[in-house]
């Protein structure tokens, strides 16, 4: 599976509003700590398949 590199400037709740990039609870924890959507989503990361 390959893996790319996708850069957003929209941080916290308008990640969460966008449905082009909203991954729900599939978002790393890495990921979370740079879109700043540490708050807004519970602490438990799922795949995008769960």
């Amino acid at each position: 599976m390959s893996s790319k590199t996708v850069h957003v400037r929209k941080r916290g709740y308008d990640v969460l509003r966008d449905p082009l990039i909203n991954k729900s609870t599939a978002f790393t924890t890495e990921e979370r700590t740079a879109l700043g959507l540490t708050g807004p989503l519970p602490p438990v990361s799922n795949t995008v398949d769960q």
